[in-house]
């Protein structure tokens, strides 16, 4: 089994320097619809400012988040991990996703250097039968079920910092898919 797993927001916080960089408090109202899969177009009005400027090393320095290493060690024992993230558009912000490339380049290369990373905008050409994507993004899941592949929703940070769930069941859960998924 090949286990995909998104690095911003599963693997890295990259959610409280971005708001932070578009001058947007984490208030309670701001940490609810993120929770709640709002999009950041949504919560970021000014996002595409905020893309443009950022340099690699705004990629390279984010915080790997707490369970970051546990989960990828617990994943590494039922399959083939590698990390499967998007730079953001290419298209609109071809600048700016080649500086997220390299950022997270160097992220990896200094967190998970024996870990293959994969980078894309969009996330479904790697699907297949045999792979499962842990991502916090619906509509990347949806794509990547859509075009054959598995896939497994990896809750908000925030539901974990504010103990909504327990990270072991939830690594548990993830677990038990992965299984049933080599299974089929």
């Amino acid at each position: 089994m090949n286990i995909k797993i998104d690095m911003d927001g599963v693997l890295t916080n990259w959610i409280e320097p971005a708001l932070k960089l578009a001058n947007v408090e984490l208030t309670q109202e701001v940490k609810r619809r993120i929770k709640e899969g709002d999009s950041f177009d949504d919560i970021i009005v000014t996002w595409d400012n905020v893309s443009d400027n950022r340099d690699f090393t705004w990629w390279a320095a984010l915080e790997k988040l707490p369970w970051a290493d546990e989960l990828v060690e617990r994943a590494s024992k039922l399959g083939n991990v590698s990390f499967l993230t998007s730079p953001g558009n290419i298209i609109k912000h071809t600048d700016t996703a080649a500086i997220a490339a390299y950022g997270k380049i160097k992220w990896c290369a200094k967190h998970f250097p024996n870990i293959p990373l994969v980078i894309s905008y969009e996330k479904y050409p790697c699907a297949c039968r045999n792979s499962i994507l842990v991502d916090d993004s619906m509509h990347k899941i949806e794509a990547f079920k859509k075009h054959g592949g598995n896939a497994f929703w990896w809750p908000n940070q925030y539901s974990f910092f504010d103990k909504d769930l327990d990270v072991q069941e939830v690594i548990g859960a993830l677990i038990y898919n992965v299984e049933i998924c080599k299974k089929v």
